[in-house]
């Protein structure tokens, strides 16, 4: 399994890249032998007993602690190494510690390195008198079977084997999902099951492999020559639609990325970015730049709608039979329109037939859902390839094969930016591609993605940031270009109402707003007081969103179970083309971005002002939906404390006074100061106009520059007055 998937020609391409050569042949076959001595350890004694009594045992370390970092008699390791061939292949690297680190790569193919343990004991390697059973002897027999299988690897080539930190990444997860791959019971036999012996198995086997490949959606050459035939026009690809919009021209009239080029699209949310990364990624898999596509959402909601709408649209371009649409949220089992079921005590998964079992085969485990060919999933899916965690390889490298396409980049969360950049890094210098997406994306999170993780990063001052194009789109290397005007502009009306004082009425005011019919939805930045919000508003008798007729906040705590319905329920109460009824929905960033959900009336905890500007984009979504009495212009009210109470929670300088925070500010939102700035701006202004304010506002809330000013004066009190009215 491993040389099948090394053969395929986008990821072998990868890897070449990664290491600064082509991956010659030899290579290939070097990496799968040492690729095919990866369980060799189950040959001693204690795995054995462990096949007959359940005892506990490990068959990765036995060999570890004779090739990795720790200590073994040194006969012993003669011996395991003699009959490990070692002779042969010691001349394959450069270095002595290239062979070791590529035994750990071989030896973690259970997602990491076996724990630190005891000296391997000579025993376990001799031969049983009693029985007859020679572990050594059993170990030459899979290296001659090896041998046997790999002949070019013994050629007499004087290039040493790839051995560069990002190549041995990639190569770790690839043997990964080369073991779960070869691990199907059903299609490799063994001899007693019926599999052929001998020569006509290693034939059998690499048979056996090249289907798999097809049948699990790696090599997806047949799929490539079908999308081929599919036009990169707009009214052809998506005649729903209509004319296309500026981003989604934009991407059409723009020539391919080159390798490893990072795209950088800036544009309203509701401007019809989603639309425009598919056609991106057309544009790349006809190409032959990338074999799948991974669409990373903020949470899981909105995962779950844009499953659908990716896989109705590519059902409509490429069939029935075409590449599989996963669903990488766990707790779902989804692929394309299809929902598996988990059966009882086991990690089986039922599916409808046998061809849909293939089809979802990536949605069953969620540490191989970058092994799918189309997945919409969550960002922290994507992320924890990057992460020093178990499994991490098993994720970063097959998505070297996919197009990266992250929806929803915010500038004020440095932290995920930071986990972004390191992610990205890895990704893009195998050649791959990426696709950002973001309606509130500042100079100071956008120039370090742009870039690699080593290169030093120039900031442009506040005053050119601020005049930096908005709508846009740039890629690495190149300089940031306006889209065209969309002709559309909404002015929204703000309102800042003090969370010690007004509270009360605005409970009042959400009560009376749904009983007028207003659909109104309520974000908050904890659960806590998502929980407590649903809690007061029902016993005032307000109407409140309901999922199987109990009133409910939406947040991201519930049972796997309860969330699908939780999702299912929103979408219905304040989706498109959904039936218009009174009422309050209670969430916390659940339903802050990425989510074609529509309100008459926004109200939200005080937030940054990039998050801000997300959650206003489920304001007056969807100009067909009629708008009930006080609701016909836009307006978001924002939950705050006064200037004089968040001021106060920080002390000069920036740092955060030791004291309890309202609406998870320091918890959630532990950048108080671009809080701060928010608030400031929201006051000083009354209004947003989107698009023009959104870089002003971004900028004025992320940017270093902006943001010393307010940490040098905190305490500062703003001359505006804030603007209140009812909706």
């Amino acid at each position: 399994m491993a040389e099948a998937l090394l053969c395929l020609p986008t990821l072998r391409l990868r890897l070449g890249r990664l290491e600064g050569r082509s991956l010659t042949a030899v290579d290939i076959a070097r990496i799968g032998f040492f690729a095919g001595l990866h369980d060799v350890g189950k040959a001693v004694h204690p795995f054995q007993r462990r096949l007959r009594d359940r005892s506990r045992a490990s068959h990765t370390a036995p060999v570890w602690i004779l090739f990795g970092s720790g200590s073994s008699p040194s006969e012993t390791r003669r011996r395991v190494a003699a009959s490990l061939g070692r002779r042969n292949w010691r001349t394959w690297f450069a270095a002595p510690e290239d062979q070791k680190a590529l035994w750990d790569v071989v030896l973690a193919h259970h997602g990491s390195l076996p724990a630190e343990c005891a000296a391997a004991r000579s025993t376990d390697w001799e031969a049983d008198a009693q029985t007859g059973y020679d572990p050594l002897a059993a170990v030459r027999e899979v290296v001659k079977t090896l041998e046997r299988m790999f002949p070019d690897a013994f050629s007499e080539t004087v290039t040493a084997l790839p051995a560069s930190p990002r190549v041995l990444h990639a190569l770790a997860g690839l043997i990964v999902l080369a073991d779960w791959l070869g691990s199907d019971e059903r299609r490799f036999l063994f001899p007693d099951e019926g599999g052929p012996q001998g020569t006509d198995r290693i034939r059998w086997s690499r048979e056996t492999a090249a289907k798999l490949m097809r049948a699990r959606w790696f090599d997806l050459s047949g799929t490539r020559r079908d999308a081929v035939r599919l036009p990169l026009d707009f009214d052809e690809l998506f005649p729903e639609l209509g004319a296309p919009r500026p981003s989604q021209q934009a991407i059409l009239a723009a020539p391919a990325p080159g390798p490893g080029q990072v795209v950088v699209l800036e544009a309203e949310t509701g401007s019809g970015k989603t639309e425009a990364a598919l056609i991106h990624f057309l544009r790349l898999f006809q190409l032959a730049e990338v074999d799948g596509l991974y669409f990373a959402l903020p949470t899981r909601a909105a995962a779950v709608q844009i499953h659908r709408r990716i896989s109705e649209t590519v059902r409509r371009w490429l069939g029935p039979n075409g590449p599989p649409v996963t669903l990488a949220v766990p707790g779902y089992l989804r692929v394309d329109d299809q929902q598996g079921q988990r059966l009882p005590d086991t990690w089986r998964v039922l599916w409808d037939d046998e061809h849909t079992s293939e089809r979802g085969w990536a949605a069953e485990n969620a540490k191989r859902y970058l092994s799918g060919a189309i997945i919409v999933g969550t960002i922290d899916q994507a992320l924890l390839g990057g992460l020093r965690v178990r499994h991490a390889q098993l994720r970063s490298g097959p998505m070297l094969r996919l197009l990266l396409v992250v929806d929803e980049v915010h500038a004020s969360d440095a932290y995920m930016t930071a986990l972004l950049r390191n992610l990205l890094d890895q990704h893009t210098a195998s050649g791959s591609h990426a696709l950002l997406m973001s309606a509130t994306l500042g100079a100071s999170a956008r120039e370090p993605l742009l870039r690699p993780a080593s290169a030093r990063v120039p900031i442009p001052r506040l005053e050119k940031a601020e005049e930096s194009a908005y709508p846009s789109i740039q890629r690495s290397g190149e300089h940031l270009r306006p889209l065209a005007p969309d002709g559309t502009s909404r002015q929204i009306a703000v309102e800042l109402l003090d969370s010690a004082s007004e509270e009360d009425i605005l409970f009042t005011r959400l009560r009376d707003a749904a009983a007028g019919g207003a659909v109104v939805l309520f974000i908050r930045n904890r659960v806590r007081d998502a929980q407590q919000a649903v809690l007061r508003l029902e016993a005032m008798g307000t109407a409140l969103f309901r999922c199987r007729n109990v009133a409910a906040p939406h947040h991201g705590r519930f049972a796997p179970e309860d969330r699908t319905l939780l999702d299912e329920c929103l979408e219905r109460a304040l989706g498109r083309g959904t039936e218009r009824r009174g009422v309050v929905a209670v969430t916390t960033q659940t339903a802050e971005q990425s989510l074609d959900i529509c309100a008459d009336w926004l109200v939200t905890d005080i937030a940054p002002g990039d998050v801000l500007l997300q959650r206003i984009g489920r304001l007056h979504r969807h100009p067909e939906n009629p708008r009930p009495d006080g609701c016909a212009e836009p307006l978001v009210s924002v939950l705050t404390p006064s200037e004089h109470a968040l001021g106060g929670l920080l002390q000069p300088g920036g740092r955060l006074r030791r004291t309890k925070l309202p609406l998870g500010l320091g918890s959630v939102y532990d950048n108080l100061v671009a809080v701060l700035a928010t608030r400031r701006w929201l006051a000083e202004h009354g209004e947003i106009r989107v698009p023009r304010d959104s870089r002003t506002l971004v900028e004025r809330v992320t940017h270093d520059e902006a943001l010393r000013t307010v940490r040098r004066h905190p305490k500062l009190g703003h001359l505006a007055t804030d603007k209140t009215g009812p909706p």
